[in-house]
């Protein structure tokens, strides 16, 4: 996983920005280096960065499928003590597990705290996402049909679920078989 753009943020020019990231249940968080806002209200990150990894404690059948916690902050000059909470949103993680080793782009809308001002725009966020597993123990999770699709996917323009490289027309076709 990659943040690669930042838009919409409301912040001066100058303001730091990382993403923190968690697969949920579990609480292993990973956290991106900073960007650098712009004249124009977005951060974008160096391409040059390695990508962060969470790892899926997937186990046995009875593990659930994760969601990715994906947080903007912003960064303060004292260590994460005074760092603010941009946005964040809760991302199903089994889109990118139908295709383990495929790479993917999407924007993703991050929700405001309660206290943000309404006025403002939801932040957007650009992430590289991949799914890739340990070949020395190859694990096969039960993943849900695209049919069965949580209440809340993200979805592009065009009706994919997000990464799962199913449009709204395969969606159907699959449900149908």
């Amino acid at each position: 996983m990659q943040a690669k753009q930042a838009v919409d943020l409301e912040l001066p020019r100058g303001t730091a920005v990382y993403g923190r990231f968690v697969l949920e249940p579990w609480t292993a968080t990973s956290t991106s280096p900073t960007a650098v806002v712009n004249g124009g209200d977005a951060a974008t990150w160096d391409p040059a960065l390695d990508a962060l990894e969470l790892v899926h404690l997937y186990n046995s059948a009875e593990t659930p499928l994760p969601d990715l916690r994906v947080e903007l902050w912003v960064s303060s000059v004292g260590f994460g003590l005074l760092d603010s909470k941009l946005g964040e949103a809760l991302l199903p993680a089994w889109p990118a597990m139908l295709a383990p080793g495929e790479s993917f782009e999407r924007w993703f809308a991050l929700e405001r705290g309660p206290r943000a001002n309404p006025a403002l725009k939801a932040p957007m966020l650009l992430l590289e996402l991949c799914f890739d597993f340990d070949e020395a123990k190859p694990a096969s999770p039960v993943l849900p049909s695209p049919a069965m699709a949580p209440v809340t996917p993200q979805r592009a323009s065009n009706g994919d679920i997000a990464g799962a490289g199913h449009g709204a027309a395969a969606a159907a076709a699959a449900a149908a078989a």
